[in-house]
């Protein structure tokens, strides 16, 4: 992240069109007994050419296990990307920039029995790192719309996981525990990259297993729609706003694991989560508790001005603040004169969809239920493979 700016989530709005697609694809792979007849079975499912990698990173993961630390479902977690970072926040674990906080900063938290997760951009080029000018014309993609100096860059490219290992061999020369790769999700936005399934779970399984023969603990930051492939190549997951845009159930292929979740939530305008507006604090922290996250309300900045933490699911008490002003963060509200379409999905190696259609027009309401389906569905550049997903389309779409 540049110095004063938030980079939010980026994802990739399903149409009625692109449901149709989704619909249309999987029932042409449909088949309840022999899932192999649409491509293959087991393991990697749809990653294709990333076999080789996904080798490479078991290995890797299994030579430095041991070595490796490994976060505890009950660590606290605080990060701060931009400003002078506090060390008096009680946290078990800070996650913090690579390039902007050095060695002796790391090796001062480290003395204070706190573990030190580096963050970097693992899919931009940003033209304020140190190493920006080490990246070729070619690894570039499309500017990141609003965020000006920052560029999509192609994983694919030898050049680009070169400048990768490097910042990894930085982080474990300061110190690092661990690191933070953001922007590992290039498969659900508009690039200018020719980014498949197959290439983006090869990148981040080549992150995870240089990361791992480096002694480092690696977080996968967001990239919900690839969660169960990628669950056993991390050690912890980084969510932003899961619970904004109710795409949080996925971390389950973390949990499941007693992988830690770090779900970052940002307040919006009006301090919803802050001054806890109509019990939203305690809903937030009874979810998250639930879903055994550490879930914290911070700043856009991500600059240290404020933290409300739910600590319901480390320590059973209830949150602690201090004053901020965040940018505003919100989401878009349903109506009942559209139709609602809740595709739920449950992404072991294999594809499992289950539609529920519901009409909801007026005071009419009727619900249709399909028949559990199960298919191996391939191909998709969309949200196709996010565990949790709704889709509203107004009725003249259709």
């Amino acid at each position: 992240m540049k110095p004063n700016e938030f980079l939010p989530c980026r994802r990739l709005p399903l149409n009625f069109r692109d449901f149709a697609r989704v619909i249309f694809a999987g029932i042409g792979c449909i088949t309840l007994t022999a899932l192999s007849a649409c491509g293959g079975s087991g393991g990697e499912g749809a990653t294709g050419g990333s076999s080789s990698s996904t080798a490479t990173a078991s290995k890797s993961h299994a030579m430095a296990a041991t070595q490796i630390w490994q976060p505890k479902a009950t660590d606290r977690f605080y990060i701060q990307l931009q400003g002078t970072v506090s060390s008096a926040v009680t946290a078990d674990v800070y996650d913090i920039d690579l390039f902007e906080t050095s060695a002796a900063q790391i090796a001062s938290l480290k003395q204070q029995g706190r573990k030190v997760v580096c963050y970097f951009s693992a899919g931009s080029g940003e033209d304020w790192r140190p190493d920006y000018a080490q990246f070729a014309k070619s690894d570039f993609g499309k500017p990141l719309g609003d965020w000006p100096g920052e560029t999509w860059i192609d994983g694919r490219s030898a050049n680009v996981r070169s400048i990768m290992l490097a910042r990894l061999d930085l982080a474990r020369s300061k110190g690092c525990d661990g690191v933070d790769p953001d922007l590992v999700d290039a498969l659900t936005n508009d690039t200018g990259l020719a980014v498949t399934p197959e290439s983006q779970l090869d990148y981040n399984k080549f992150l995870a297993s240089s990361a791992h023969a480096r002694g480092l603990a690696i977080g996968l930051k967001n990239n919900i729609i690839q969660l169960a492939e990628l669950a056993p190549y991390f050690d912890f997951a980084v969510n932003e706003s899961c619970h904004v845009y109710s795409e949080c159930e996925g971390y389950a292929a973390f949990t499941s694991q007693s992988k830690p979740v770090l779900n970052i939530e940002y307040d919006d305008s009006k301090k919803k989560y802050q001054n806890n507006t109509a019990g939203a604090f305690d809903k937030l922290c009874a979810d998250a508790k639930q879903k055994r996250f550490f879930t914290v309300v911070m700043p856009l900045l991500l600059d240290g001005t404020f933290k409300k933490e739910c600590t319901t699911s480390v320590a059973g008490s209830s949150s602690s603040s201090s004053s901020g002003k965040p940018s505003s963060s919100s989401s878009s509200s349903s109506s009942s004169s559209q139709f609602q379409f809740q595709l739920q999905f449950k992404l072991q190696f294999k594809l499992q969809f289950k539609l529920k259609l519901k009409l909801k027009r007026g005071g009419l309401d009727l619900k249709r239920r399909s028949e559990r389906l199960e298919a191996r569905v391939e191909g998709f550049v969309l949200h196709p493979a996010q565990r949790h997903c709704v889709v509203q389309v107004g009725g003249n779409d259709l």
